[in-house]
């Protein structure tokens, strides 16, 4: 993830994501949580949007991962946002 560029103004919207694989260590008796990969599939749907944010909630058992992008708003980014018709 790259920082954002200063002076420019963003639009953030949910990543796209397409596949999840869960990979988990082996269980030893001594843990109390097992440590988990997680490898996450998508593709921007264009050029000029960028990662912005991986944010990750554990819950018990239960862990949601956030991926958010980022579209650059300001004018002359070469990345304007129009309206179909």
């Amino acid at each position: 993830m790259t920082p954002p560029e200063g002076g420019v103004s963003y639009a953030r919207y949910a990543a796209p994501v397409s596949d999840v694989t869960v990979r988990a260590a082996p269980f030893e008796q001594e843990q109390d949580a097992v440590p988990a990969e997680l490898l996450i599939e998508g593709a921007l749907p264009n050029s000029c949007l960028e990662l912005a944010a991986a944010e990750q909630e554990r819950d018990g058992h239960f862990l949601t991962v956030r991926l958010r992008m980022r579209w650059p708003t300001s004018p002359n980014t070469g990345c304007e946002h129009f309206e179909r018709p």
